[in-house]
């Protein structure tokens, strides 16, 4: 792998929709931007169908451009001659230039790449305190499918409302924590929060 960045140093349009390019290391191929260009949805990307405005790129900087930058693939699928893996998945043939993109995407992954992933809700209410009545009614709708979860108040429920209001550092802290034994989801609620970590 290489640890520089790849530029394109030649460039030529050779027919249709398919471009010589040769890279600064010596590597050289022909890329057809056919497929990519007839399955995009973009009307930015397929007004470059046209074979006449086609033609019109520009090497910058060792980049293939289009226009100012309205089209543009990245250097490294060009040099790997997949571009369409840039909006969609599958697997490239290098000896045949063909892509299959008919690969599933997963439903689950063999190994997780998170450990922690955090939403975060913030509101404002219309009038009274949301922090009173809240908790109850999210504990009692996740209950129905999380029978162990448990409801904590937190020390933080003790600060008087108005106060809360009143000071920036404590408008959106947690009152209560709701939490299940050996789930790694816990849910907090304030007046102004929900928030899932």
């Amino acid at each position: 792998m290489r640890d520089n960045p790849i530029n394109i140093v030649t460039a030529q349009h050779v027919g249709e929709y398919r471009m010589y390019l040769e890279f600064d290391d010596g590597n050289q191929h022909i890329v057809d931007f056919e497929a990519f260009l007839t399955r995009s949805k973009n009307p930015q990307v397929r007004q470059w169908l046209n074979p006449e405005k086609f033609s019109e790129f520009r090497l910058v900087c060792g980049e293939l451009v289009w226009g100012d930058y309205d089209f543009c693939i990245p250097v490294i699928n060009l040099y790997h001659n997949d571009i369409l893996h840039v909006h969609t998945r599958g697997t490239a043939d290098h000896s045949s230039g063909k892509v299959n993109i008919m690969n599933p995407i997963p439903k689950r992954l063999v190994k997780e790449p998170l450990i922690e992933a955090i939403w975060q809700l913030q509101f404002e209410s219309a009038g009274g305190h949301l922090g009173d009545i809240l908790p109850g009614m999210l504990f009692t709708a996740l209950r129905e499918d999380h029978p162990k979860l448990k409801l904590q108040r937190l020390p933080s429920a003790d600060i008087p409302a108005h106060i809360a209001q009143a000071d920036p550092n404590l408008r959106y802290m947690s009152r209560y924590r709701m939490e299940e034994p050996d789930s790694p989801i816990m849910y907090q609620v304030g007046d102004r929060i929900i928030r899932a970590c």
